[in-house]
């Protein structure tokens, strides 16, 4: 048998068992290095806004569960309001457009939230003091103040479900 010859390997494999113990043995450590670098600089919250897909999300939120810090809450819905103030995007990691949103109807009436829209995912949505909004996303309930993201499509073929913000007749996602 040459050294090129595959046959060896078992039918319907891409890589051998050592080829895949070492892709998942350098994701682990990557993956790793960043919970680590961002547990430095960022709360909880942060965390989790900055999580590039669901599985970050579920390694975000079992490390949030073993820590000091209280678990992350999360509700996934559809919320009303109008925006209160434009705050500075958030250019680290995944850029996010950030605005505060006074809910209307359902029970969180009348509370301030904080909107955090991925923009490397989503168009920004062009609000203003004043705009009425529909919204669809992950609020997460302990933070402060209260923050609703993943406001944009699932990634690739993430089981999260979609979001969207609809402004002016317009769906932004």
């Amino acid at each position: 048998m040459s050294k090129l010859d595959n046959s060896a390997k078992p039918s319907g494999s891409g890589f051998s068992a050592t080829g895949k113990f070492i892709t998942r043995l350098l994701m682990t450590g990557f993956l790793t290095t960043f919970l680590f670098s961002c547990a430095t600089d960022l709360d909880s919250t942060d965390l989790l806004l900055q999580a590039s897909n669901t599985q970050d999300v579920e390694a975000l939120k079992k490390k949030t569960d073993s820590s000091t810090t209280e678990p992350l809450k999360v509700e996934h819905g559809i919320f009303t309001g109008v925006v209160t103030e434009l705050l500075p995007d958030d250019l680290k990691g995944l850029k996010h457009q950030h605005f505060m949103l006074k809910v209307s109807g359902m029970k969180y009436n009348g509370l301030l939230i904080k909107i955090a829209h991925d923009i490397d995912y989503a168009p920004r949505v062009p609000v203003k003091t004043g705009s009425q909004l529909e919204i669809k996303g992950d609020l997460i309930t302990n933070a402060q103040p209260m923050v609703l993201h993943w406001t944009h499509r699932a990634y690739n073929n993430s089981p999260h479900p979609h979001g969207y913000i609809k402004f002016n007749g317009e769906v932004y996602h």
